[in-house]
């Protein structure tokens, strides 16, 4: 919403808006023809280490829907298939803490007793992060823990999926520059990687009743979740 703020003799008030839309329009009023802009690109996101998890998890056969009174794993079972899928994560990863760089066959299988008693071999057991999965290379530090504390999720409104988040590992994200924020055809830059954003201050003429476009760089990155926003300012006398 705008905000005004009357000026000693100045007989209009002064309205500032900050527009807070990714995108849109904005459309000059009745007697604005002059506009005072300010546009800042967003920043940008270093190269930087943050804590993350894997999500051990699995499909266990069952019907359609899920018959959970017969079908679920049993939580011991559930807790051996993420701790086989951990043993052989550790033996590719080893047990250090230290950055390294490791490839792999990360996926493995487990047999799942069912709370029937009925049993599934060969159950596929996988990270669903998608940062150990299948053959692949990874950059990392930290360990997984050999065990699981707690117990497997799995039950009404999962189908017949089954996961656990196991933390104890770090990854590096990538450094990303901003982008430009805009008004109209009046641009400012986003930071470089390492940089700053551009900041531009301008008076610029609009006509009452006309509709300029606008953006405010949205620079997203995810993992892990972060967004950082350009700047578009606009104050006027009306």
């Amino acid at each position: 919403m705008p905000t005004q703020q009357m000026l000693l003799g100045g007989g209009k008030p002064l309205t500032t808006e900050n527009l807070t839309s990714e995108s849109g329009t904005w459309t000059a009023p009745s007697g604005v023809t002059s506009v005072n802009l300010t546009l800042i690109g967003s920043e940008d996101h270093p190269a930087d280490w943050h804590s993350t998890y894997a999500q051990v998890n699995f499909y266990y056969p069952a019907s359609t829907p899920v018959d959970y009174p017969n079908e679920s794993p049993t939580q011991a079972s559930a807790k051996a298939a993420v701790e086989a899928w951990l043993v052989n994560w550790r033996s590719i990863a080893g047990t250090g803490t230290a950055e390294r760089t490791v490839s792999g066959s990360w996926n493995t299988t487990a047999t799942i007793t069912h709370l029937d008693g009925s049993t599934s071999s060969g159950v596929s057991i996988t990270d669903g992060s998608g940062r150990f999965y299948g053959t692949t290379t990874a950059t990392f530090s930290g360990v997984l823990p050999a065990t699981i504390t707690g117990n497997v999720g799995f039950g009404q409104g999962v189908g017949n999926w089954a996961y656990k988040y196991v933390y104890g590992i770090s990854f590096q994200a990538n450094a990303q520059a901003g982008g430009a924020s805009t008004f109209g055809s009046y641009s400012a830059a986003g930071a470089s990687i390492g940089g700053s954003a551009t900041t531009l201050q301008q008076t610029i003429s609009v006509t009452p009743g006309q509709s300029y476009s606008y953006g405010r760089h949205r620079n997203l990155r995810n993992p892990p979740y972060q967004a950082l926003y350009g700047t578009v300012k606009l104050e006027y006398f009306a």
